[in-house]
């Protein structure tokens, strides 16, 4: 960085003796103000703990100010190159000052703010010049203007510095997501504290590489994105391992069997067992309650949202990034060399670097899919299995009606819409009937040969689908009619059956018998189909009717109910 000696900066040829007389004054009192910040700031210097050269940038842009406001107007009138040569001669004196540093070899402890704080000034000077002369770049004083290429020296140590946030970033996650108890934040912010906190260093972090002053280029922002993403990819990880597949939470349909009238309807017998008992699992499900559920939906949404206000908010920097690279380059094409400027990345190439939040978005849009399909399930299938699946129509329907299981659903329901956040409610809700439906349908079809159905009780039963459908229509407050019929279909179509005459069941399950293979194969609730061979065969089972019984033994040779089975669907 070759410096000019300001006093050699000349009047351009023609001038008059008023304008020559005017640029020496310029020239002179700029030096002498100069030499007064100069002192000032090696005087601050101690004091401040702070490196001369920052306090030197900050004296003269206020020197700068007050020369545009106050000076270079009124000699404009009578010499218009005034305020270039004033504005010229700040830069050019800054700048010895700089090189006299960078050529020194102990400044890695305030390399970083001495090079923003210069920065900064040359930007100063950069806007000046800008809005005094527009495009006017043509002058003889552009050979004084030698821009200090602070990003030569500054872009290694931005790339720095952000490889040791992200490492601050990510440790921070990592021992703050560990300790996560996924309680709410507060009642009115029902999230989990750990990414409040993530987030908030990340924010610092955002503010800190914009608010640096240097100048910033995309590899800088590509390393910044990448930042972010990783910490945030790290905590949805965790959150990902928490979870336990649904499965495990299914209990195992009892062995197939004809029903039979000297069965013991008070025999002990063992609660309903989820399919898969393991102290792993176990230990897992304890941090997997409704309520901590409720809290990481809120967290995975919040997530989502605050990615999008960051995204926004970052690429608003970046267009203050490029002005200011707009600057610096009308100040290098305004040098006697006529340096081109470099070519500023395209809107589509920043919107490209964004799409990597997109896997962070997909990441979180997959877990919330994961633990929708779990807390529903959790709920009826876990928490409340003893009442609907061992105890709802067990011995006879007349004896243990719905009425049982609607009190604790409530107290779900309540808790889930005190806990859940608004865009998220109905989803929550709705899986939790979804799971109701199927837990009434295990009942139905794999409640095994304690549930036997006469075509009398099907009206009791159609009535408690209906008490619980209304509970989740609460009223048009709830969720809507429409899809909450179309969710209650099968059970309906289930309860149909159960009124048909015993033989017309064994017809249907003849013909659909023709159309499967000779195995009987496991079925869900989720996969059934009215029609199909494990529905209409399961009806049969639990069909309390002495022809079903006697087809049953025949075709399929299924023993009475109190006979070991081991034949398992």
């Amino acid at each position: 960085m070759m410096m000019r000696k300001p006093w050699l900066i000349g009047t351009s040829l023609g001038s008059t003796p008023e304008s020559t007389l005017i640029h020496i004054l310029v020239v002179r009192s700029i030096q002498a103000a100069y030499k007064n910040a100069l002192i000032s700031a090696d005087g601050q210097s101690k004091a401040e703990f702070k490196h001369p050269l920052i306090l030197l940038a900050s004296e003269l842009k206020l020197l700068v100010e007050k020369e545009c406001s106050a000076f270079s107007p009124v000699l404009h009138k009578y010499y218009p190159e005034a305020g270039r040569v004033a504005l010229t001669v700040f830069h050019l004196l800054y700048g010895q000052q700089l090189e006299l540093f960078l050529e020194g070899s102990d400044h890695s402890e305030s390399l970083k703010e001495i090079l923003g704080a210069s920065n900064s000034f040359e930007l100063c000077i950069a806007q000046k010049l800008y809005s005094m002369y527009g495009e006017a770049a043509g002058s003889s004083l552009s050979n004084f203007l030698k821009p200090y290429m602070i990003d030569r020296f500054s872009s290694p140590i931005i790339l720095q510095w952000l490889h040791a946030q992200h490492e601050n970033v990510l440790e921070w996650t990592k021992r703050t997501i560990e300790i996560e108890d996924w309680e709410p934040l507060s009642v009115h912010r029902k999230l989990a504290t750990s990414m409040v906190e993530v987030f908030r260093i990340v924010e610092e972090t955002i503010d800190q590489f914009f608010n640096s002053s240097l100048p910033l280029d995309i590899v800088h922002l590509r390393s910044l994105l990448i930042g972010i993403t990783s910490s945030l990819q790290v905590y949805l990880l965790h959150m990902e391992n928490q979870q336990v597949s649904r499965a495990t939470l299914l209990p195992v349909a009892p062995v197939l069997t004809r029903y039979a009238e000297s069965v013991n309807p008070f025999a002990k017998r063992k609660l309903i067992e989820p399919a898969v008992r393991e102290e792993k699992v176990a230990n897992k499900l304890n941090n997997l309650t409704v309520p901590k559920l409720c809290v990481k939906l809120n967290t995975l949404q919040y997530i989502r949202d605050q990615l999008d206000t960051i995204e926004e908010g970052i690429k608003q920097s970046w267009v203050d990034v490029q002005s200011a690279v707009g600057l610096l380059d009308y100040l290098s094409c305004m040098t006697s060399e006529g340096a081109t400027s470099k070519s500023s990345p395209s809107d589509e190439s920043i919107d490209e670097l964004f799409t990597i939040f997109d896997d962070v978005r997909r990441t979180a849009v997959n877990i919330t899919d994961t633990i929708l399909n779990f807390i529903g399930t959790r709920a009826v299938f876990w928490d409340m299995r003893d009442l609907l699946l061992f105890s709802l129509y067990r011995t006879s329907v007349e004896s243990a009606r719905m009425e049982i299981f609607i009190p604790t659903i409530e107290q779900v329901l309540d808790q889930v819409c005190d806990l859940i956040v608004d865009v998220l409610r109905d989803r929550v809700v709705l899986r939790v009937f979804q799971a109701c439906m199927e837990g009434f349908i295990w009942v139905l079809l794999d409640g095994g040969p304690s549930r036997a159905f006469l075509e009398t009780d099907v009206n009791l039963m159609k009535d408690d689908l209906a008490m619980l459908k209304d509970l989740f229509i609460a009223e048009g407050q709830g969720l809507p009619s429409d899809v909450i019929e179309k969710e209650a279909k099968l059970a309906q179509q289930i309860l149909d059956l159960y009124v048909l005459k015993a033989d017309t069941i064994i017809d249907l399950l003849m013909k659909a018998s023709e159309h499967m293979s000779h195995h009987l194969e496991p079925a869900t609730a989720r996969r059934r189909n009215v029609h199909d061979v494990h529905t209409l065969l399961r009806v049969l089972c639990h069909k309390k009717d002495n022809g079903a019984s006697t087809f049953l033994k025949i075709q399929y040779h299924l023993p009475r109910s109190s006979e070991i089975m081991t034949m398992f669907l």
